[in-house]
């Protein structure tokens, strides 16, 4: 038996025990300053998983995001094209006419701030730290500090929390900019002060830089609360000085378009599925599109399967697309037993505060938006954001649950006030402490793993005896598509290794312009690298 049912059962009966007691009301975790410390003491998990200020990516996508912050950190907006770009052909990266990632920049700006100073990962740690203070923020506000607390542990203990928190996937930066407009929208609804709905602006446009097909299922909901608000108060010039601001912001896009492929009408994430994955977009049925471009054997790999999901999502296979969805979604969201938060969720909806329906409808439409995308049911990343939603939900269903235990239940509208059943979730909050050490080492064991191929590969590549080296390397019958050894750096030119594919006969090529570079091939099945006679 797991920890987590046993938290929730000493929970439930220590709340039945303290229907004899009166204790004291809990107050630390209703402190100003109570969510900078939870939010901070949380992203130390993820961190610790890392253990390093340069961790290695581990899938295409993280690699693609840190070789754009690093190529703006060098104060370009992409690197020149690499000789025969086929060789240098990387997931979710154009090799021609520039090198750059294909995915929007906001992200990866953020990132390049962790280049300059040597440790990316502290940008990570930042985002982990200000999206959980937040989310702990708003929870407390719709329900009590107690009820906050837990929701914020739950999260670290859900399968994509665990993994992608210790990641540069940018979900991330839109998870933080979703909370962030959020947070922002309830003080201006609080305050009425210009600036606030200005942060709602910003918020929402740094996420249309970062997550654009995510942001429009995030502002959807919010359009919907400012605009009545609006049109209420007539605030015409605060909605106008939103708008210009949210524009500046995604004003940055058609920049990003025109310094990379020198149109602005050109973005770069269109441009790449054109050229390797034209069926990669919001769509039903099969396209029969063709790539513009050979893709990398890599992304060919990927595409086989994606290929087949593209074929299986129909209209006609909604409904049963939808419930597979559904299923892994929480699965990847909640701990074992994942029915029984399922049921909590349920009482949650019920005691929900009205405020707090603005989350479960952006539940709904990132839902929505994404399952127009034909993807693999098991990648649930794309619903990252609004985790916190679903497990707030099940914690408040659980705290309900304490207070009728408590005999404290007074209606869904008098939520604070209830010693008793704060001390029982406290106690239950307790036991999740060595669930969550147990989820971080496994997460450390398991990404130490998956990357530690391509860590001692690169290991040694620094120690070949010829350097600058050239290595090709021939992939073998199980190398996983999935995990590349042939990433590009942003500055190619002088780095002390060009790691490319291995193409046969037109390696040669290859060989006759770089004629200060040493050749190899690095046989993936043997795990050797051999000296290559010019």
């Amino acid at each position: 038996m797991s920890f987590v049912p046993i938290a929730i059962v000493v929970a439930c009966l220590a709340a039945l025990v303290l229907r004899r007691y009166s204790p004291r009301t809990v107050t630390v975790l209703d402190a100003r300053w109570a969510p900078v410390v939870v939010g901070l003491l949380w992203a130390v998990l993820p961190f610790m998983v890392w253990r390093a200020a340069t961790p290695m990516p581990l899938d295409h996508d993280e690699a693609a995001y840190l070789l754009q912050a690093q190529i703006f950190a060098m104060g370009r907006w992409a690197s020149p094209a690499p000789p025969m770009p086929a060789f240098f052909g990387q997931a979710h990266v154009l090799t021609t006419p520039v090198l750059a990632s294909k995915y929007f920049p906001g992200h990866s700006l953020l990132l390049t701030l962790g280049v300059w100073l040597g440790a990316p990962a502290l940008i990570v740690f930042l985002l982990n730290a200000a999206r959980v203070g937040l989310v702990f923020a708003l929870a407390r506000r719709l329900s009590d500090g107690v009820t906050a607390l837990l929701t914020v542990l739950l999260m670290y203990l859900g399968n994509d929390v665990a993994r992608f928190s210790s990641s540069y996937y940018s979900e991330l930066s839109s998870g933080l900019t979703l909370v962030a407009a959020w947070w922002c929208l309830w003080r201006w609804r609080d305050t009425r002060k210009l600036g606030w709905l200005l942060g709602v602006a910003v918020a929402l446009g740094w996420c249309a830089i970062t997550r654009p097909w995510s942001a429009v299922a995030f502002a959807l909901p919010i359009a919907l609360v400012v605009g009545r608000d609006t049109w209420r108060e007539r605030r015409w010039r605060d909605f106008a000085a939103a708008m210009v601001v949210g524009t500046c912001v995604v004003a940055i896009v058609p920049l990003w378009s025109w310094r990379t492929l020198g149109d602005w009408k050109r973005l770069p994430q269109v441009e790449y599925t054109r050229d390797y994955m034209p069926f990669d977009y919001p769509h039903f049925g099969a396209t029969n599109a063709t790539p513009r471009l050979t893709p990398p054997p890599d992304v060919a790999s990927v595409n086989v399967s994606l290929l087949a999901a593209e074929r299986a999502h129909t209209l006609q296979n909604l409904p049963s697309d939808a419930m597979k969805r559904v299923h892994a979604m929480g699965a990847a969201t909640f701990p074992e037993p994942a029915l029984a938060f399922a049921a909590l969720m349920i009482v949650g909806l019920v005691v929900l505060p009205a405020a707090g329906w603005l989350g479960v409808a952006t539940v709904a439409t990132t839902f929505l938006a994404y399952l127009a995308h034909p993807t693999w049911p098991e990648w649930t990343v794309y619903y990252l954001e609004v985790t916190p939603v679903l497990v707030f939900l099940a914690a408040l269903g659980f705290g309900t649950v304490l207070k009728v235990l408590a005999a404290e239940w007074k209606g869904r509208s008098a939520w604070r006030g209830s010693p008793r059943m704060s001390m029982a979730g406290l106690v239950c909050c307790a036991l999740l402490v060595p669930p969550m050490f147990i989820t971080a080492a496994t997460a450390r064991f398991w990404l130490l793993g998956a990357t530690q191929e391509r860590r001692q590969f690169e290991e040694r590549v620094a120690e070949l005896p010829k350097q600058p080296a050239l290595v090709f390397v021939r992939y073998g019958a199980h190398h996983s598509p999935h995990r590349s050894l042939t990433v590009n750096r942003a500055d190619w030119q002088h780095a002390p290794a060009w790691v490319v594919y291995e193409m046969g006969e037109e390696s040669q090529k290859l060989v006759d312009l770089a004629p200060d570079r040493h050749p190899y091939i690095y046989d993936q099945e043997s795990s050797r690298f051999f000296d290559v006679r010019r």
